[in-house]
């Protein structure tokens, strides 16, 4: 497997990190943000909104995100949510 190929999430690995982006997500929102995040063929991306400010974009590659925790994915995108 080259350096940029990622292997194959375990079920429980996928439900795992569904899990926590969903539990962030939930925590900005309710702290007035507006967190999109969507499975997007190279990867995560991630759209933060808030009212009466810019919006922030980011893409995490695939090949980034096959090698994150959960915990990491989750701390990347509350980062990203608390710049706005």
């Amino acid at each position: 497997m080259s350096s940029h190929e990622s292997r194959a999430l375990s079920a429980s690995e996928l439900i795992d990190t569904l899990a926590a982006i969903g539990r962030t997500v939930a925590s900005l929102n309710a702290a007035g943000k507006q967190i999109r995040v969507a499975v997007v063929p190279d990867g995560l991306w991630i759209d933060v909104f808030a009212p009466g400010r810019s919006e922030l974009s980011r893409l995490i590659p695939t090949h980034q995100v096959s090698r994150m925790a959960p915990y990491a994915i989750a701390r990347e995108i509350e980062a990203l949510g608390r710049t706005i």
